[in-house]
């Protein structure tokens, strides 16, 4: 018996800087722990957005053997959705628009709401998740 399983995968990079003279480090490590922290809440929020998306996403019957897309989303501060779009398509247009409905449906975003102004504007203003399609035994 065949089980359609859905997995994300995110890929996520963070750039920080480090600066020459004691005073210098001791500035970086502060800005890197800052880094890292915003860095856990987008990971965490992308998490919970894939988690949100995935409930809603019903896979086209026709669907057969390995697929991908990946989505592109633009959020608003509210949580609410700004755009979506596909931004490598899996080249069937359902499976692509399968990916589209679940994440209209699954608007909006509550975590996205509750997370300060810093990490949503440096990290939510544009998301990459790609979903998958898989055949286990």
């Amino acid at each position: 018996m065949q089980i359609r399983t859905l997995l994300a995968i995110l890929a996520i990079t963070t750039a920080t800087s480090l600066y020459a003279g004691t005073q210098q480090i001791n500035t970086a490590n502060t800005h890197n722990a800052e880094n890292t922290r915003q860095h856990e809440k987008f990971r965490s929020a992308v998490l919970h957005i894939h988690a949100s998306i995935g409930q809603q996403w019903r896979i086209p019957r026709m669907i057969n053997g390995k697929t991908s897309a990946t989505l592109q989303l633009q959020l608003n501060r509210d949580g609410s959705l700004h755009t979506a779009a596909i931004s490598k398509s899996s080249g069937n247009p359902a499976f692509d628009d399968s990916i589209l409905k679940a994440t209209r449906h699954a608007t909006p975003f509550d975590i996205v709401k509750n997370m300060d102004d810093t990490t949503f504007k440096q990290h939510m203003k544009m998301i990459k998740i790609q979903f998958h399609t898989g055949h286990v035994k």
